[in-house]
C-alpha cells in the first residue's frame, strides 16, 4: 500500500507538541460550567484532534451524528466531508477526555434552546459557522498559551495534524498506520505514510538516537566514536534491530537467499530492504543484511503481482483498479511492484 521510494524526509513542524496536548487533555483547566470554555475545548481536543475533523466538517456535524452508547463515536456523513466518500464511522481514541466534554457540552447546549440539530452553536443557540469554529479554537489555545512546534497558534488543521504526528506507532497511543489513515479518511495510505512517518520529526529524532546508541556514539567530539575507523570509510548506519519476539521465534536468511525466493515477484534488493526495514523484518550483521525467513516465505507464497492478479481474473486494468478501490482491497507496494493477497484474488475469481 505504501511506496517507500516516494517517502519524503523533510520534517513537518506544523503540530502541537505533547506538552500542549496534555494541557488540552487536562479537564481541570477547563471551566465545565462555562459554555464558551467547554465549547472551545470540545472543538480543539475532541473534534479536531481526537476525531481529526477538518474545519468545515466540525461546523456541520449534527447532534444526531453522535453515537454515544458504550463507546464514543461519530458517524460523519458523506455530504459534509471535504472528500466525498461513504459515511465514515470515527471512534474516539481519547474517550476519557472526549466523553466528559461531549456530555457536559450537550447539557450546556440544551440550555441555549437551539432551534437546530447542528452540534456546535453560538451563545444564542444559532449554528456557529466555519470561521467562528476556527476562531474559537485559536482563542481557546491562545488563552492556554498553547503553540505548535513551529511557534504558531493552533488552528483546526494543525490540531488534526497533531493526532497522527503524536500517536503513530511506536509513539503515543501506538496506532497502526491503517488506523491513522481511517481516522483522517485519506484517499491513499501513501499520504499517511508521507506525512506521519517520513516527515515525522519525533520518529526522526528517535531513529537518530537509536543510531547513535547503536554506534556507541556519545557525541564523537573526541574522535573516539566518529565512525571513521576503516581507512577513512565510515560504517553504514545500522538497520534498526528486529523486535525481540521476532528474533527469538524466527530464523533469518541472507539477503541473497531472500532475493532468490521473491525473484518471481520482480522485487529488487533496494526496494525489498526498504520495505523490510519499515516492517521490522530485517537485521544487520556487520555489513550484511538478514531477513526474517517467515516474512520472505509469506511474500513468496501468499501474494500475486498486480499483473498476475489481472490476468487470473481476466479483467481490464481499469476494472481491476475499480474493484480494488471500491472494495477497499489492501495491497502491498514494494518499490514499483504491487502485491495482492492470493486468497482475496482467488475469492474474487470464485465469485466470478
Amino acid at each position: 500500500m505504501i511506496d517507500l521510494q516516494k517517502g519524503e524526509t523533510r520534517e513537518n513542524l506544523d503540530y502541537v507538541p505533547q506538552t500542549g496536548m496534555d494541557k488540552l487533555a487536562d479537564l481541570s483547566t477547563v471551566n465545565m460550567n462555562d459554555f464558551m470554555d467547554v465549547r472551545g475545548r470540545l472543538l480543539a481536543f475532541t473534534m479536531h484532534y481526537d476525531f481529526a475533523l477538518r474545519n468545515r466538517e466540525s461546523s456541520l456535524v449534527k447532534v444526531s451524528d453522535l453515537k454515544l452508547n458504550d463507546i464514543t463515536a461519530l458517524l460523519l456523513p458523506k455530504s459534509i466531508q471535504k472528500i466525498k466518500r461513504e459515511d465514515s464511522l470515527l471512534f474516539s481514541y481519547f474517550p476519557e477526555v472526549s466523553r466528559p466534554l461531549l456530555d457536559t457540552y450537550l447539557k450546556l447546549r440544551a440550555a441555549k434552546n437551539p432551534a437546530t440539530d447542528v452540534l456546535i452553536v453560538a451563545d444564542d443557540g444559532m449554528p456557529l459557522k466555519t470561521t467562528g469554529c476556527r476562531e474559537a479554537v485559536k482563542d481557546h489555545c491562545s488563552k492556554l498559551g498553547i503553540n505548535t512546534e513551529a511557534k504558531q497558534i493552533p488552528t483546526p488543521h494543525r490540531l488534526r495534524h497533531s493526532f497522527g504526528t503524536l500517536n503513530i506507532d511506536p509513539i503515543g497511543r501506538r496506532l497502526k498506520i491503517q488506523q491513522i489513515c481511517r481516522q483522517y479518511r485519506h484517499r491513499d495510505i501513501a499520504t499517511t505514510y508521507r506525512l506521519y512517518i517520513a516527515k515525522n520529526p519525533i520518529l526522526q529524532r528517535q531513529e537518530y538516537e537509536a543510531t547513535m546508541i547503536g554506534n556507541g556514539n556519545s557525541g564523537g567530539l573526541n574522535g573516539e566514536h566518529n565512525g571513521d575507523l576503516n581507512g577513512g570509510h565510515k560504517n553504514p548506519a545500522p538497520i534498526p534491530q528486529a523486535p525481540s519476539f521476532l528474533q527469538s521465534h524466527d530464523n533469518f536468511i541472507s539477503e541473497k537467499e531472500a532475493i532468490g525466493q521473491v525473484r518471481e515477484l520482480g522485487l529488487n534488493d533496494r526496494a525489498l530492504r526498504k520495505y523490510a526495514i519499515t516492517m521490522g523484518k530485517i537485521r544487520q550483521t556487520g555489513r550484511n543484511y538478514e531477513y526474517s525467513a517467515t516474512f520472505i516465505l509469506d511474500l513468496a507464497t501468499n501474494y500475486f503481482t498486480r499483473k498476475e492478479a489481472i490476468d487470473l481474473l481476466g479483467l481490464a486494468r481499469a476494472t481491476f483498479f475499480d474493484w480494488t478501490k471500491i472494495g477497499g482491497i489492501e495491497f502491498v507496494q514494494i518499490g514499483q511492484v504491487g502485491l495482492f493477497k492470493k486468497d482475496i484474488v482467488l475469492e474474487k475469481k470464485r465469485a466470478g
